[in-house]
């Protein structure tokens, strides 16, 4: 009997951050030495998770290594997790150390859905010369426009995402809840302290008007320090359909270079946020 030859080589490091927190990262690679082309996901889901490591498998075969990253204060990462605040420099000083490795020849592309989209559009600005291409799927310009569409707040999207993402609550801690109780809750600002400790939902509440609450990150005034192509996906029945738009509209738009602005792209078909 003859055994099965493994199709890549599997990694697990910390990759440092410019502050000293390390961030878990899987390394995965052909069998053959060399240096490849490497595709990264930055993810909030469990680097490990089941829909990630399909896709790797396909892409390793085609010759890519393929790095998937636990983001800061997630699953094996260090440090404290705070959404989105640190996507952008830890996203960067993990695409320079990738670019950097023995098996990396040099040129990165980034994907992924939902969160995993803004873990790549917050470092563009900073312009990595290692990352060659960006495909942002189902993700948003900025969270303003994600949490307050047309200034109406979106409460479910406030409220069940900072319960399923909670530091305490990795787990599915949303299928031992009544969703739907929690929704009428009020007062809405402390309508989540008897779950978690969840200070970001608080800030989302009380900052109602696009202030530096939100501009301390996201995209809607950076477009112009942008210069590497994107292929945005999205769907018609995405939530963030119209986010999805205004990124595409800015890089096309303000991108620093033509060939930049001329190869970005758009692709929207009949899915859902959850159905890309």
């Amino acid at each position: 009997m003859t055994l099965q030859q493994p199709i890549y080589i599997q990694l697990d490091v910390k990759v440092p951050m410019r502050d000293g927190v390390r961030l878990s990262a899987c390394i995965y690679r052909p069998t053959k030495d060399g240096r490849y082309p490497t595709l990264l996901i930055r993810t909030i889901y469990n680097n490990k998770g089941d829909r990630d490591l399909a896709w790797t498998r396909r892409f390793v075969e085609a010759g890519y290594a393929v790095v998937m990253q636990d983001c800061r204060g997630r699953y094996d990462s260090e440090g404290l997790w705070e959404p989105y605040i640190h996507e952008a420099e830890d996203g960067y000083d993990t695409q320079q150390w990738v670019g950097e490795q023995p098996w990396c020849d040099g040129s990165i592309g980034t994907f992924g859905v939902s969160y995993v989209s803004f873990t790549q559009t917050l470092p563009a600005p900073f312009r990595s010369p290692y990352v060659k291409a960006l495909v942002p799927i189902a993700g948003q310009q900025d969270n303003f426009g994600h949490q307050y569409v047309d200034g109406a707040l979106q409460l479910h999207v406030a409220m069940v995402f900072h319960i399923w993402i909670g530091r305490g609550l990795q787990t599915d801690a949303r299928a031992l809840m009544n969703e739907m109780e929690i929704y009428r809750r009020l007062p809405l600002v402390s309508a989540l302290d008897d779950i978690a400790e969840i200070p970001w939902y608080r800030g989302i509440i009380s900052h109602y008007t696009y202030d530096e609450f939100w501009k301390r990150y996201g995209l809607r005034d950076k477009y112009d320090q942008v210069d590497t192509p994107a292929y945005f996906i999205t769907g018609w029945y995405d939530a963030l359909v119209h986010e999805g738009f205004k990124q595409y509209i800015g890089w096309k738009a303000k991108a620093q270079s033509e060939g930049t602005r001329r190869t970005t792209r758009i692709m929207v078909g009949p899915w859902s946020h959850g159905g890309i």
